[in-house]
């Protein structure tokens, strides 16, 4: 079972420099609503929690078309790890993870327990009285959520974004391939990336 996050390194809300790091970050100027979930050294969100639905709301009894669906639960934030899966990306880590995935019982099976864990958090997340009401309304939409694990896939022997397997292990501690290649990640107790992007400073 995936261990949850402390709550010391949760914050309830984003507050305002949160919101503006993150969308520097990310280059994005408008951000799906978000809590940081873990932090780096110099105490910059490097993973944030996202709303799989948003602007959820009944009219009459009717399950409106939501505004926005999305699978992924968690993001990486920072600009260095990202930059640092992404060459691991490139170098062809995503077959050589499925590969291993394929050939090992030892770490497939703590891989589809960690999707399934996902796929719980995100369902707490929605609320069991919303997921009745898409279930009934939009089910389609309520399937999609109810089996879209790590990065969205259905088939958990897939790897589609080493970046989101990085988040949650970040979150949870416990994934089996970032367990066994500890190269995944990158060390960030010197990394002043984002002093750097909150000065406007590119990185």
């Amino acid at each position: 079972m995936a261990r949850d996050v402390s709550e010391t390194a949760v914050a309830a809300r984003p507050v305002p420099d949160d919101s503006s790091i993150v969308s520097r970050q990310l280059s994005r100027r408008r951000i799906r609503p978000f809590r940081p979930i873990r932090r780096c050294p110099a105490g910059y969100p490097i993973v944030i929690e996202t709303t799989p639905v948003s602007n959820f709301q009944t009219s009459g009894g009717v399950e409106p078309k939501p505004a926005g669906i999305f699978t992924t639960l968690y993001w990486l934030t920072c600009p260095r790890l990202i930059r640092h899966i992404s060459r691991l990306e490139s170098a062809g880590w995503i077959k050589r993870v499925e590969s291993e995935v394929s050939s090992s019982p030892e770490i497939r099976q703590p891989l589809m327990e960690l999707h399934e864990e996902y796929i719980r958090r995100r369902r707490r997340m929605i609320g069991a009285d919303r997921m009745r009401r898409l279930r009934r309304s939009r089910p389609a939409v309520a399937q999609t959520l109810d089996r879209a694990g790590i990065a969205g896939v259905a088939d958990f022997s897939h790897i589609k974004c080493l970046h989101a397997h990085a988040a949650f292990h970040l979150v949870c501690g416990s994934h089996p391939v970032i367990q066994s290649h500890p190269e995944f990640l990158t060390d960030l107790a010197d990394c002043r990336d984002c002093d750097r992007l909150s000065a406007g400073v590119s990185v």
